[in-house]
């Protein structure tokens, strides 16, 4: 998905309201300050973690971060931990990650936060297929930041939810709340 996908799927949808989510690169959470900094007047980002350079362009994972409150909840559709999906890049990391020396990542700005009085919680639920040919990482996130109101264990019955009373698995259903 483009950041234009993004935008045009938000704009579109009846339940979305405002602005679609900030789209960060990963180069942007390696030269902020404070993950407050990162969020602007959003409670919602997705997060782009590049994966590999292809011949006319770049692959890579979408996930998202919500903010409530002092509570920060981080989405993986693939149910992955805080940055894991840096280590898909393979021999390409450091060509595609402006990191000198790794000190800064999110999980050092959460942990950051954490030690500030923040609430961390990551979703460990694998929502996403590993088949090579399943690519909505994006539409996940979509939907997780249009559900920014549950936390990641309500937002796991939900799509479970929509996927059963639907009769698909959980990406057709996500491909179908964002085409509609």
């Amino acid at each position: 998905m483009s950041i234009y996908d993004f935008d045009t799927f938000w704009s579109k949808h009846p339940k979305t309201r405002g602005r679609c989510p900030r789209i960060l690169e990963y180069d942007d959470v390696i030269r902020a300050k404070s993950i407050d900094s990162l969020f602007g007047k959003n409670n919602a980002i997705i997060l782009f973690y590049p994966g590999k350079k292809i011949k006319n362009g770049l692959t890579g994972h979408y996930t998202c971060l919500i903010k409530i409150g002092d509570e920060y909840h981080y989405y993986d559709s693939y149910g992955d931990f805080i940055d894991k999906p840096k280590q898909y890049s393979g021999k390409q990391r450091n060509e595609l990650y402006n990191e000198p020396g790794r000190r800064n990542s999110l999980i050092a700005l959460l942990r950051k936060a954490q030690k500030e009085g923040a609430v961390i919680d990551y979703s460990h639920y694998k929502h996403q297929s590993d088949h090579p040919l399943v690519a909505t990482c994006g539409r996940h996130c979509l939907t997780r930041c249009m559900r920014s109101d549950l936390t990641n264990d309500q937002y796991d019955g939900f799509i479970t939810a929509c996927a059963k009373k639907w009769k698909m698995d959980k990406d057709d259903a996500v491909s179908g709340i964002w085409n509609m």
